[in-house]
């Protein structure tokens, strides 16, 4: 990165307020900046600084404000073009300038070098946090720690308001020339103290730079915070720390406000206040801060010495209901925000915002399998529509081909209704829907009929709109996929049961692709009467996870791999519910021979103690890994321990905290079964869960 981009953003606040190409008014200032602007645009940046030095020089004779600041900013950007790492060099010389300056020069560079301190943490905070506090900075400042850097640029911010009444009596038109911005809103900064107030009252204001200091050692908890302007200049705030950064904030905010209270500009006055209600509504924890706020919002809102101000009041409370989904109330607001002040920055705010409330939205989901004359079910979302319009085209295998030569993945709406313009649809159907006047979104479902024709093929064209035609939030869907037709694929039915009670039960299957580890299949099973089914494309092995809160999720293996043709399976599932003692065994956990490693295709095993353990984070379990009486009873003892260890790793790396699993290798002390025969050994390696705490 050359040196010109790398400091051009801590030039970019300086931008904000002063421009550095506008026009002096005064010839001889003219010429001098026109001669500087023009080497920068041929690239002689050295000799455009020769330039600047002679536009230091006069201002510095007759005393322009506004030219000796315009040239210190040419002298600081020059450095950045001309040498490598010019940062230290260029904070070196903006301190030589403060020394030599007098008012208000020198308040204006301190806030300068005060954002460009400011802004260099905000570039590298997290390379600061990490260093240690010293007691004598260095004078290298990009090798400062944090407490030094922030300490600094509090410290320059409080000294650029040090003159507050000079500034208070020094006109902002002392800039005038090389001010930048909206003029529309130069009424709000009538003075140089506004300029830097405001400024300051950014940092200040801020999080970040108390994040060095104890934690906020006053309370905001006093309902006069929110009360007049009046009231809140006059508050005695106590507090064991004044360096503290938000206190200080506070007490520029009663000082500014104090300042404009006699109506020296009401509107600028209004400004300050609304920060001051926005600062305290965020920090205190009143109980009552909401009421407290937009009351003091509506004060401003209709004081008449606000002016445009209380359209900001205005699009505050509106934004504020917007927050809590009282989309009328804010309306009423904002409307109000357009109505009395329409050419005000807080009306153009507000306009956005009722643009966005009355935003029209649709959009629907269809199963992406359908079955044979049966009906098809669909949900559809909407906002701020009163009628929606489904059309069903049968596709014959030319459409089809055409519609796959022209790519239908990638064709727009207007591109699919037009390829069936001339075409008659199977379906043309119109409904209302639930008629809402609170600009939210909704949801209905509706049933398209069963198909009359190709529906083995799943050759059909779905076009869902608003009006009849197509427009902003039509939804076209066209299932056309050889994947997706019906014919390739099988279902898979059944109940969901209480395994204690045996009464049916609402739960989620999910459905896992073994081979990809892919998701491919959600069910819900009905509360009432536990029914599920679920279609699946045949030719994948599957796993599945049944899970309900307070049950021991279970999960086994489907195996699709040979199936050709559609079928139908059954398969009833029972969660049995969580209790402590309850023991329950992991089936299908797998070690290579006579190790305690884990073989991969046991991982997917896992997920029903692990979903169990998620769904319910109270649970606490013992995992007990027990063996057959093959082998020395030591080394069988060491074996079970490390496979339960090797399980408790996986569900620790899956997120369960080590405090929730006690890990126990039992060896071949508690046996389920004989060891005579294999049956019986088969049974006795295994690995279990014990339900400890819930």
């Amino acid at each position: 990165m050359s040196p010109k981009i790398r400091f051009g953003r801590y030039f970019l606040f300086i931008a904000v307020l002063l421009s550095t190409i506008s026009v002096s008014a005064q010839t001889s200032y003219n010429n001098i900046v026109f001669m500087i602007d023009s080497l920068i645009e041929v690239g002689l940046p050295k000799s455009a600084l020769k330039e600047v030095i002679k536009l230091n020089a006069l201002a510095r004779k007759e005393n322009n404000v506004a030219q000796i600041v315009r040239a210190t900013i040419y002298n600081l950007k020059f450095q950045s073009y001309i040498q490598e790492n010019a940062l230290v060099s260029i904070v070196r010389t903006l301190k030589s300038d403060i020394e030599h300056s007098a008012y208000p020069v020198k308040p204006i560079l301190q806030s300068f070098l005060a954002d460009m301190y400011w802004q260099y943490y905000q570039d590298n905070r997290y390379q600061l946090a990490g260093r240690s506090k010293v007691a004598k900075p260095a004078i290298d400042f990009r090798n400062w720690d944090l407490s030094s850097l922030l300490d600094e640029t509090t410290k320059l911010y409080k000294l650029s308001l040090k003159d507050a009444e000079k500034e208070q009596d020094t006109p902002v038109s002392i800039l005038d020339g090389i001010l930048v911005g909206d003029k529309n809103t130069r009424f709000l900064r009538p003075t140089l103290y506004d300029l830097l107030l405001h400024r300051s009252l950014t940092y200040f204001m801020a999080d970040e730079p108390a994040i060095t200091k104890p934690k906020l050692p006053f309370t905001l908890n006093n309902s006069d915070f929110f009360s007049d302007a009046k009231t809140f200049v006059n508050l005695i705030i106590k507090t064991t720390y004044t360096a503290f950064t938000a206190y200080q904030g506070i007490k520029f905010l009663q000082q500014g406000i104090k300042y404009h209270l006699p109506n020296k500009s009401g509107q600028a006055l209004a400004d300050l206040d609304l920060k001051r209600i926005s600062f305290i509504y965020t920090n205190t924890t009143l109980s009552n801060k909401d009421s407290l706020y937009i009351h003091a919002l509506e004060r401003i809102a209709t004081d008449a010495s606000a002016g445009k101000i209380s359209a900001d009041a205005f699009l505050a409370i509106g934004r504020y209901d917007l927050d809590l989904d009282s989309l009328n109330t804010s309306l009423g607001y904002l409307q109000q925000a357009v109505d009395q002040y329409p050419k005000s920055l807080g009306a153009i705010g507000a306009a956005n915002l009722i643009h966005q409330i009355y935003q029209k939205d649709l959009s629907a989901t269809m199963e992406d399998i359908n079955f044979p004359n049966e009906p098809i079910l669909a949900l559809l979302n909407y906002r701020n529509f009163i009628t929606a319009n489904i059309k069903v085209y049968a596709v014959t295998e030319a459409q089809l081909k055409q519609l796959h030569k022209r790519d239908i993945e990638r064709m727009s709406a207007k591109e699919i209704v037009a390829f069936f313009k001339n075409k008659m649809p199977e379906q043309n159907k119109t409904f209302n829907l639930p008629v809402t006047m609170d600009h939210r979104r909704h949801s209905t479902e509706f049933k398209i009929d069963p198909l009359k024709t190709g529906a083995a093929k799943g050759e059909h064209a779905y076009l869902i709109s608003t009006n009849n035609s197509v427009g902003r939030g039509d939804i076209v869907k066209v299932k056309l996929s050889e994947a997706m037709r019906p014919n390739q694929f099988v279902l898979i039915k059944g109940k969901v049961f209480d395994g204690k009670t045996k009464e049916p039960m609402g739960a989620n299957i999910m459905y896992e692709d073994l081979g990809t580890n892919q998701n491919v299949g959600l069910a819900q099973s009905d509360p009432e009467t536990g029914d599920y089914q679920i279609a699946l494309p045949y030719g994948i092995i599957y796993s599945f996870l049944a899970a309900a809160d307070q049950f021991i999720s279970v999960g086994d293996n489907l195996d699709l791999s040979k199936a050709d043709k559609y079928a139908e399976f059954k398969k009833d599932l029972y969660l049995v519910p969580i209790q402590v003692g309850s023991t329950v065994r992991l089936n299908n956990i797998l070690f290579d021979f006579g190790k305690s490693t884990l073989r991969s295709s046991s991982f997917s095993e896992l997920d029903p103690l692990y979903s169990t353990m998620q769904l319910n984070s109270a649970i606490e379990i013992e995992l007990g890994g027990h063996t057959d009486n093959v082998g020395k009873d030591a080394d069988n003892l060491e074996l079970s321990k490390g496979r339960v260890n090797a399980i408790a790793k996986c569900l620790l790396d899956k997120g369960i905290t080590p405090a929730r699993i006690n890990a126990v290798g039992y060896g071949e002390v508690k046996p389920v079964a004989s060891n005579e025969k294999e049956e019986g050994r088969q049974l006795n390696r295994r690995v279990e869960f014990v339900i400890l705490k819930n």
